[in-house]
C-alpha cells in the first residue's frame, strides 16, 4: 500500500471568548475586555509560530491580536454572537517548516484575506508527528472607512419558489420605497390563513398592509459549499509541496472508490490517555477501524487474485478453442483434397487410398477428443477454484459483520458510560465536551464507526485466519 500523507481539516465557529480562543492557539497573554479578566497560556508548549494577516481596509492596529479580537467582541451584542471562524488543518510532516510556512500564508491569502477577512493563525508542533495549524478568521467585512459592516440586512422578498415560499432573487429588481412607481411589483405580499394579506395600524398613520421580508447576508461566506472549495484549495496547496506518491486527497474515501474507513482525529487528550498507558475511547475507535480495514484490503487482494486467475484461464481456453478450430479447419482441407473426384493425379488413388485416409482420420480424431478432455477439465478445475474462493470470502465478510456489530455494541456502551454524571465528573481538559462523533481524517464527515476486540486471541486468530489466502 502507498503510504500518503494525513489530510485533516475541520470548521466551526466560536461563539465563546473570542479573546481565549486567540490566546490558547498563539500561546499568549490576552486581557478581555468583556469578561474583566486575563486569559495566559504563555507556559503552553508547541507553539512554533503565530501570525495575523490584514485583509484590505483593515485598520493597522488590529495586527495587535488583543486589540483586534476584543473589537470583534465589541462589535457583537447579539446573546448568540458568533465571533469567528476555526479552521484546523493537519501539516503533511513530508513538507520541512518552511514549506509548511509558506504553504499556509499562500492559501490564507488565496482564500480568505483577498475576499476580506482577517486570518490570525498558529502553527503548533510538540514534535509527535502531528504538526498541524489553527486559524481564526473573521466573520464581519471593513469597509473603506476602517468600520466594520454588518453580517446581514433585511429586504423585501421578490420571489416565490415552487413550495409556495417567498425569497429574495438577487437576478430580479427589488423594491425601493423612494420609488414605490416602478418597484412595487417586486414584493410579496404577507398573507394570513385565509390567504388575506395582512395589516397593522400605525398610530398617525393609519392601517399599513404588510409584505414578506426576508434576511439576507452581505456575503457568502457561511455558504456551506465554501467548505468543499476551501478543502480542495489546502489539497492542491500542499500537493505543490509532495512528491506524487504523497499527495493527498480531500475526498472521502467513499468518493475516492476506495474500499476503506476512514479513523477519527484523536487529540492530543487521546494522545495523553495513551501515553499514561490507557485507553482511550477514540483511540479504541481507530483500532476497530484498522481492523476493519485489515480485513476489506485482504478480501480485494483476493477477489484480484480471483480476476486474474480467471483472466489466466479464460485465455488458456481461448487458446485451446483456437487450436480446436484451426484443427477442425486443416482437417476439412485435408478431407476435400483428399476425396477430390475431379482432380488429376500421377498415382493411382485405388491403392492404398482407404488405409491412408483411415489412418488420418483416425489421428486427428484423437487430436479433436483430447483438446476436448482438457478444456472440460480446465473448465471444471476453474468452476471448482472460483467456488472455494467465493466461499472463503463469504466467511470473511460474515466474520467481519459480526466484528462490526460486536464494535457497535460496543459504541453503545461509551455512550451510556459518557452519560454517567461519575464517569463526565472524571473527565477534565478543555477537551472535556467533545464527543466521539469527530471529523474523519479523510471523510470530511462527521461520522463514528467504533471497534472492539473481545481478547486479544480472537484478533490474533482472526488476522492468521485471513492472511492464509487460498491457492487457486
Amino acid at each position: 500500500m502507498i503510504s500518503i500523507a494525513i489530510f485533516h481539516y475541520s470548521v466551526k465557529i466560536i461563539n465563546k471568548s473570542a479573546i481565549a480562543s486567540a490566546a490558547y492557539r498563539s500561546g499568549e497573554k490576552l486581557y478581555d475586555q468583556i469578561y474583566g479578566k486575563y486569559y495566559d497560556y504563555t507556559r503552553k508548549s508547541g507553539i512554533v509560530m503565530n501570525e495575523i494577516m490584514l485583509c484590505k481596509n483593515a485598520p493597522s492596529e488590529y495586527i495587535n491580536r488583543e486589540v483586534l479580537w476584543n473589537a470583534v467582541q465589541n462589535e457583537e451584542t447579539r446573546y448568540d454572537a458568533q465571533y469567528a471562524r476555526d479552521i484546523e488543518m493537519a501539516l503533511p510532516v513530508e513538507m520541512s517548516r518552511k514549506e509548511q510556512i509558506s504553504c499556509v500564508r499562500d492559501y490564507l491569502k488565496e482564500n480568505f484575506v483577498e475576499k476580506g477577512m482577517i486570518a490570525d493563525w498558529a502553527l503548533h508542533d510538540k514534535g509527535d508527528g502531528n504538526p498541524h495549524v489553527h486559524v481564526m478568521l473573521t466573520l464581519r467585512e471593513i469597509d473603506k472607512n476602517q468600520k466594520w459592516k454588518k453580517k446581514s440586512r433585511s429586504v423585501y422578498a421578490n420571489d416565490i419558489n415552487p413550495d409556495g415560499k417567498a425569497f429574495y432573487n438577487p437576478e430580479l429588481p427589488s423594491y425601493d420605497p423612494k420609488n414605490k412607481k416602478e418597484t412595487s411589483q417586486y414584493r410579496i405580499p404577507d398573507l394570513d390563513k385565509n390567504g388575506n394579506q395582512k395589516t397593522r395600524v400605525r398610530k398617525g398613520k393609519g392601517i399599513e398592509y404588510l409584505w414578506k421580508k426576508v434576511t439576507i447576508s452581505e456575503n457568502d461566506w457561511n455558504s456551506k459549499s465554501n467548505v468543499e472549495i476551501w478543502r480542495k484549495s489546502w489539497a492542491i496547496h500542499c500537493n505543490r509541496y509532495l512528491q506524487f506518491e504523497k499527495q493527498i486527497d480531500h475526498r472521502s474515501y467513499e468518493r475516492q472508490g476506495i474500499n476503506q474507513e476512514a479513523t477519527a482525529h484523536e487529540g492530543y487528550v487521546a494522545r495523553k490517555i495513551a501515553s499514561a498507558g490507557r485507553i482511550s475511547d477514540r483511540c479504541e475507535i481507530n483500532e476497530g477501524v484498522k481492523f476493519r480495514n485489515l480485513a476489506k484490503k485482504q478480501i480485494d487482494d483476493i477477489t484480484k487474485e480471483i480476476i486474474d486467475f480467471i483472466k489466466y484461464k479464460a485465455g488458456e481456453l481461448i487458446g485451446r478453442y483456437e487450436r480446436f478450430r484451426k484443427c477442425i479447419k486443416d482437417s476439412s482441407k485435408r478431407r476435400s483434397n483428399d476425396g477430390f473426384i475431379g482432380g488429376t493425379t500421377i498415382r493411382d488413388r485405388s491403392i492404398n487410398c482407404s488405409e491412408g485416409t483411415d489412418g488420418k482420420d483416425f489421428e486427428r480424431t484423437r487430436k479433436l477428443n483430447q483438446y476436448i478432455t482438457e478444456t472440460e477439465c480446465a473448465i471444471t478445475e476453474t468452476e471448482r477454484a472460483i467456488a472455494r474462493t467465493e466461499q472463503t470470502i463469504k466467511r470473511l465478510i460474515d466474520f467481519v459483520r459480526k466484528k462490526e456489530e460486536e464494535s457497535y455494541a460496543r459504541f453503545r456502551k461509551i455512550q451510556k458510560r459518557r452519560a454517567n454524571a461519575d464517569y463526565a465528573g472524571r473527565t477534565t481538559g478543555p477537551d472535556r465536551t467533545a464527543t466521539i462523533y469527530e471529523s474523519f481524517s479523510q471523510s470530511g464527515k462527521e461520522r463514528a464507526i467504533p471497534g472492539h476486540y473481545e481478547s486479544k486471541d480472537e484478533k490474533i486468530g482472526f488476522k492468521t485466519g485471513i492472511e492464509t489466502k487460498i491457492r487457486l
